[in-house]
């Protein structure tokens, strides 16, 4: 086991670009992620509640929940993709959704469902994105498409559901970003992320995934962190008794499933 916030050396990777170096550098943020008693209500219900919590820099964290406990609502909301209802999520520094063209070229989002143009494929949609970024590296790109056996020629828009999200990282990867943020990766996935040299932030139903990847764990039920801790030496049978005797999620919000369009 890894010894917390400990990362291996990353892959071949792009360096920053000089857009990226020194955006609100004064600012410093001490963790790239921070949430204060962040609560939002999704279809009329607290989806989560006084979420509060730290990423480190350079970590791997992880958040755990059954279907429906609001993993999924709280990595867009770190991705900048909603907003809160009280309290306040900080990443980089910044609002993530206020200050979402500053992030841009900083965080990378991989959703857990994406719609990609009809009739395209996996490189002319890596093409597209780095076209409307204005920047991106070619090279990482199919680096990351081949360790994940994605054929550039192959169409986009017929991938299943797993393979695109696939696609959904390498899009993500290819700007570097120094945070990462990823909806249900698998195994595959998994090594990518273990090896990039930037913060991860992922969302997975499975506690012991979560242990052999991340350096903390944040397990969320009904829209509650209920526990969190950090990897090294820690007590599965505990950790997953403490998972199970909060009461079941909530119902999935049907936001959780809008494709996100890339």
């Amino acid at each position: 086991m890894r010894a917390p916030w400990r990362r291996r050396p990353p892959l071949i990777r792009a360096a920053p670009s000089a857009d990226n170096q020194g955006v609100v550098a004064a600012e410093n943020p001490v963790h790239p992620v921070e949430a204060r008693g962040f609560s939002r209500v999704a279809s009329g219900a607290k989806a989560l509640v006084d979420v509060t919590f730290d990423v480190p820099a350079g970590s791997i964290a992880a958040v755990v929940g059954p279907s429906g406990s609001g993993k999924s609502l709280l990595l867009r909301a770190v991705g900048g993709r909603l907003g809160c209802d009280s309290g306040s999520i900080r990443v980089l520094g910044l609002d993530p959704l206020r200050d979402v063209r500053a992030l841009a070229t900083r965080v990378g989002y991989a959703p857990q469902y994406a719609a990609f143009p009809p009739r395209t494929t996996v490189g002319e949609v890596g093409r597209l994105c780095r076209r409307l970024a204005g920047d991106g590296d070619a090279h990482w790109f199919t680096r990351v498409c081949q360790e994940l056996e994605l054929l550039l020629g192959e169409r986009a828009d017929r991938l299943s559901e797993a393979r695109g999200r696939h696609l959904s990282l390498a899009l993500a990867l290819q700007r570097s970003p120094e945070l990462v943020i990823a909806d249900e990766p698998d195994a595959f996935a998994l090594a990518i992320l273990e090896e990039i040299d930037a913060t991860v932030f992922f969302a997975t139903d499975r506690l012991d995934v979560a242990a052999s990847h991340a350096d903390q764990v944040l397990l969320l039920r009904c829209g509650h962190i209920v526990d969190r801790f950090v990897t090294a030496g820690f007590d599965l049978p505990r950790r997953t008794t403490a998972l199970e005797e909060v009461p079941a999620a909530l119902p999935m919000p049907a936001e959780r499933r809008v494709p996100v369009e890339l």
